[in-house]
């Protein structure tokens, strides 16, 4: 394309100087046709030019969002709740499709200004180097205007997408939360708070529109001034009879087709400050290292037992504690010292109150989270020095906060069959009648019913249920129930768990519960308090034993029973 745009003022050269100066029209014929011939190719390698350029940019924009989503999913936790969701599904998103824009555009225009100036300078100085010295006084100009935009509008940039992280959050917030801010009448507050947001938003990214404002009427003020300067040297040559007219007609040609792929880039080069940002918000994501990695060449779980996993933990000596907003420890931990013992086919429930460490001490189980001091062994095996993928295999959580995926109710359940041995209708029938799961029986279209985004249309409770059977159908030989039944009634919690006790008959289940009534069944039970253990046994023996665990009973259920 370049090429046929430096012949076409060739063409007006000789227009000029061979056919309207010499008064022949046939020349004039000649040379118009060619123009044409040159035109014509210049829009035909345009045309492809652009159709690889959108090809390029979407198969970048296709491998970033693949590369950024597949880095999430490695993610450790502590990463994902230092980065928040929020802020990751901006990056995703919003960061990448400017990416996507900028290299679409970058391939037409940021090649084709450096390969029109050097042509037209070679051009220029074989037909006359004072004409060509012309262009290279104007580009020095002309690249400082658009270096000092690029160092003073980047940083704008960056911060319009910082403030529309702010923004995106509140909303988010607001998005899922609609129905608490409606019930305490808080909207008034709510909307003031994102209009803050908002005007915050709308302030910063003023300023950085004003800045690209200024860029484009700056660099045709260069331009024009260079025309002025071209026709002053290429007049004063003519007239002294050095050079032909056609040639200052080359030059001004020359000028103006250097001048468009420059104006391009003024407009491309607010987008290339605003990708510049978005690519470094993206290599955030990218570079992030996930705090739970296996070791090398770290074998699988049932290789390191050498056999199937029976279930046997032990917590020895265990201590953790999150990690800070710059990913280093936080010395304030919140487990200290936790010696524990569970032995497969026991049922050991947790207790304690909101914040004493239950849930921090179940999700170390499957290293969600790495232990700070001491160990954790899965049948005699250090959790930490097999792969974590089939560590995730062997146990299986169930979570404080269900989450069901759009799909059908059979969807959901099988999502968890795999890795696994369950999966068939019977096992699906199964796991779902024994987490009190059977009303999906009732509904019309069964186990083929839909589930809208995030299991909307059912209760808390009935999703509670869907996500226990999905961890059953997988017959997990450790399971982890982190307080999944408090959206039960009593009644039917107690026929989960009773159901859960035959179909894992063999497993190790760990029982998150803050409701003693959810533990008493149990044969141990660990009570918490402030990450530590205070006390530990069965419910006969603890009522006897722990003052501390009688208290938490006759606060839920009432006076102990004169026959303990």
């Amino acid at each position: 394309m370049v090429v046929f745009d430096l012949l076409i003022p060739q063409a007006i050269q000789g227009i000029v100087n061979d056919g309207i100066l010499a008064g022949d029209i046939d020349n004039v014929v000649r040379g118009a046709m060619w123009m044409a011939v040159f035109s014509v190719s210049s829009a035909l390698f345009a045309t492809a030019n652009a159709w690889f350029a959108a090809r390029v940019g979407e198969a970048v924009g296709h491998r970033l969002r693949i590369g950024v989503y597949e880095q999430i999913t490695k993610l450790s936790w502590g990463n994902v709740d230092r980065l928040e969701t929020s802020d990751l599904l901006v990056r995703l998103t919003a960061d990448v499709n400017q990416v996507r824009v900028v290299v679409t555009n970058s391939v037409t225009t940021l090649l084709r200004a450096p390969l029109m100036i050097v042509g037209a300078f070679v051009i220029l100085a074989y037909i006359e180097w004072r004409l060509a010295l012309v262009m290279v006084a104007f580009l020095p100009i002309v690249v400082s205007v658009l270096a000092f935009y690029q160092w003073k509008g980047a940083p704008l940039y960056r911060a319009v997408l910082a403030r529309f992280d702010g923004l995106n959050q509140v909303l988010q917030e607001n998005m899922a939360g609609v129905r608490v801010v409606k019930a305490f009448v808080r909207e008034d507050y709510e909307n003031a708070r994102f209009d803050r947001h908002n005007r915050d938003l709308q302030r910063v990214a003023t300023a950085a529109q004003s800045s690209a404002a200024l860029l484009n009427p700056a660099l045709l003020l260069v331009v024009n001034i260079g025309l002025a300067a071209a026709l002053w040297v290429g007049g004063g040559l003519t007239i002294d009879g050095t050079i032909e007219i056609g040639s200052v007609f080359v030059l001004l040609n020359y000028l103006v087709a250097v001048m468009i792929p420059l104006v391009l880039l003024s407009v491309l080069l607010p987008q290339v400050a605003s990708a510049d940002s978005s690519v470094a918000r993206i290599l955030e994501v990218i570079d992030e290292v996930p705090e739970v990695q296996d070791q090398p060449g770290a074998p699988s779980l049932t290789d390191a037992i050498g056999g199937p996993v029976r279930g046997r933990v032990v917590f020895e000596g265990v201590s953790f504690a999150y990690r800070q907003a710059d990913g280093s420890p936080n010395p304030n931990a919140v487990l200290h010292d936790i010696d524990l013992v569970a032995e497969p086919g026991q049922v050991l429930a947790i207790l304690g109150a909101t914040g004493s460490g239950k849930s921090s001490l179940v999700n170390l189980l499957n290293r969600s989270y790495d232990i700070t001091a001491g160990r954790i062994t899965i049948d005699g095996v250090d959790i930490r020095t097999v792969a974590r993928a089939s560590l995730l295999a062997a146990v299986t959580p169930v979570l404080q906060q269900p989450s069901l995926f759009s799909g059908t109710v059979e969807g959901n359940i099988r999502f968890g069959a795999t890795p696994g041995p369950g999966g068939t209708p019977v096992d699906i029938v199964e796991a779902a009648r024994a987490a009190e799961a059977s009303f999906v029986e009732d509904r019309a279209d069964g186990y083929n019913g839909e589930v809208k985004r995030r299991g909307a249309n059912f209760s808390g409770g009935q999703r509670q249920r869907l996500a226990i059977a999905r961890a059953l159908v997988r017959r997990p030989p450790i399971l982890v129930l982190d307080d999944t039944t408090s959206a039960l009634d009593v009644a039917t919690e107690g026929r989960v768990q009773d159901a859960i006790r035959h179909l894992m008959s063999d497993s190790t289940v760990f029982l998150v519960a803050q409701r003693i009534s959810a533990v008493l069944t149990a044969d141990v039970i660990v009570v918490l308090e402030d990450g530590r253990i205070v006390a530990k046994g069965s419910h006969r023996e603890l009522l006897s034993s722990s003052e501390h665990y009688r208290a938490i009973y006759e606060s839920q259920l009432g006076a102990v029973p004169s026959d303990v």
